[in-house]
């Protein structure tokens, strides 16, 4: 029996039980609905709070910029948030004494590893095309 499907089934596991699996779809769902959303307001936004003689020029802001603003919201922000979820999850493992009985047998590191960074790289695509599904959506509404 292979120890890959065994790890990332553990990996899974982990995955369903802690917060990290609401958390990167909520920020990526956040970006789809406010990144189209900012950039049909901008234009009012704008009109009301200029000041008087202040002209701000905007080109026409269509469905394709309503999309690209959360496609750089998702590489800026969303990268941090990546960073952020996925910072401590082997140094956890580390801390609670996990590693230290996994490594017991005789398991490669590098399919641990491996198993973790597929499962989590999934995970993290698939949060991705569920905001941007939204946010085409929403693009494709305004």
């Amino acid at each position: 029996m292979s120890l890959f499907p065994v790890l990332a089934g553990k990996e899974v596991r982990e995955l369903l039980k802690t917060l990290r699996v609401i958390i990167l779809p909520a920020v990526f769902l956040f970006f789809g609905v406010a990144g189209p959303g900012v950039i049909r307001l901008l234009p009012i936004l704008l009109e009301n709070t200029a000041a008087e003689g202040f002209d701000i020029p905007l080109p026409d802001l269509g469905p394709a910029d309503g999309f690209g603003q959360f496609l750089e919201l998702a590489r800026q922000m969303g990268l941090l948030a990546v960073v952020i979820v996925y910072m401590g999850i082997v140094a956890g493992e580390r801390r609670d004494g996990i590693l230290a009985t996994l490594f017991v047998k005789p398991v490669p590191r590098h399919v641990y590893l491996t198993s973790r960074w597929l499962v989590n790289g999934a995970y993290t695509l698939l949060s991705f095309l569920l905001g941007a599904a939204i946010g085409l959506a929403y693009t494709l509404l305004l």
